[in-house]
């Protein structure tokens, strides 16, 4: 968790001030919990398979993504449906930082679709965000 944390608090700043999602990999390599640099998306999508991957012998745990800047076309403070099914059949985490500075995580349930366990994990402390 504190690997998602640090990894989108690295980032939400600029993907709020450009207004444009991130996203990387959480993973676990000899003994501690790590992320890779955030890839670049769109105002309203990140790759759900980032560049670059994790190095060789990783454990992933999931990926970290960001929702650029608040808009209101967008629901940018939960995880979206389209979200909840990739990782649903990954059976993979996923961790995203919002506009309003929150971290949240979805924990994927085996067999229910779209009815993992979503928690707030954390805020991050950024200047001039929009709540």
């Amino acid at each position: 968790m504190c690997a998602a944390m640090a990894a989108i608090n690295g980032i939400v700043g600029t993907s709020i001030a450009v207004g444009k999602e991130y996203s990387g990999w959480i993973y676990w390599k000899d003994g501690a919990c790590s992320y890779t640099e955030p890839e670049r998306g769109g105002a309203d999508h990140s790759t759900a398979n980032p560049v670059p991957k994790p190095p060789d012998g990783s454990d992933i745990i999931g990926v970290y993504h960001t929702h650029g800047k608040k808009d209101k076309h967008y629901k940018n403070e939960v995880f979206s449906d389209m979200d909840k099914d990739i990782f649903d059949r990954r059976n993979q985490k996923l961790y995203v930082g919002t506009p309003g500075a929150v971290v949240k995580k979805y924990s994927p349930i085996k067999g229910k679709c779209r009815g993992g366990v979503v928690e707030t994990i954390g805020q991050i402390g950024i200047v001039g965000v929009q709540k």
